[in-house]
């Protein structure tokens, strides 16, 4: 690939959003040009092999360290502060007990976008169909690795992203992958507890200055929508179809460029 070649195609805050709806919706508050803040940890899985194919029914279970979802709602207190790391294992772990698949949608005035996910064990697998500004993009992750169409870039219609790759291009992806195979959000970010009941709970955050999130879940924990308000405008994640199954395939190797060396500018 032309190593010189340069591009302004970032991972959008909808694609990490709907990836990792398991409590990383916190990254909602970021710019839609940015990567996923606040991340801690990596994980250690594996890269995906071309061709292959992942379909869910029912994911594992979680380790032991993920808090229960047994409490749900009741594990929140009016006014209580909670922090990103910690909300991100409440919620992920109330997706696995619902049988760890969900689908979303994101609507605003830049993008919209629909996606299925699945967590298995510590990763997350997704595909995510994204119109931004009328540009069609697909993200696609299996396994720890990306596969991004819709770039405009190289001659062959996917671009591959593993946490080995290079360029900067590659680079904004990487948060991203790490959170779905694992990684946790920092617990610096704070999350407010603005009301809770037997029926649900409203958190709200502002990761960003003028900018103001809001998260609703039901009483089982699980996420209904995030609202974020921004100058920019409003976005509103739905997400839904929990326990339902879903198919991520990978696209084939013939069709699978390397992202390495391309610059994003």
């Amino acid at each position: 690939m032309n190593t010189s070649r340069t591009s302004t195609h970032r991972p959008s805050t909808a694609a990490a959003v709907a990836v990792l709806a398991a409590g990383s919706i916190f990254v909602v508050g970021c710019s839609s040009s940015g990567g996923s803040p606040g991340v801690t940890s990596s994980s250690g899985s594996s890269s995906a092999t071309s061709g292959g194919s992942s379909t869910s029914s029912s994911a594992s279970s979680t380790s032991s360290s993920t808090p229960s979802s047994s409490a749900a709602a009741s594990s929140y207190t009016t006014g209580q502060k909670i922090g990103a790391g910690t909300l991100q294992n409440r919620i992920k772990a109330a997706i696995v007990k619902a049988g760890g698949t969900y689908s979303s949608t994101t609507t605003s005035s830049v993008l919209t976008s629909t996606s299925q996910s699945k967590i298995t064990g510590a990763r997350t697998d997704a595909t995510v169909h994204e119109v931004i500004r009328g540009k069609k993009v697909t993200v696609i992750i299996v396994d720890g690795v990306a596969y991004i169409s819709g770039t405009g870039l190289g001659t062959k219609p996917y671009l591959k992203v593993t946490k080995n790759s290079t360029g900067t291009l590659a680079e904004s992806f990487k948060p991203l992958l790490n959170l779905a195979g694992g990684g946790s959000l920092s617990n610096a970010e704070q999350w407010t507890v603005a009301s809770s009941s037997a029926s649900g709970t409203t958190l709200t955050a502002s990761p960003a200055a003028g900018t103001n999130v809001t998260d609703t879940l039901d009483a089982k924990g699980l996420p209904v929508s995030t609202v974020t308000k921004a100058a920019t405008g409003t976005s509103t994640i739905k997400y839904y179809d929990f326990g339902k199954p879903v198919t991520i395939t990978v696209p084939p190797a013939s069709q699978v460029a390397d992202i390495s060396g391309v610059q994003s500018t």
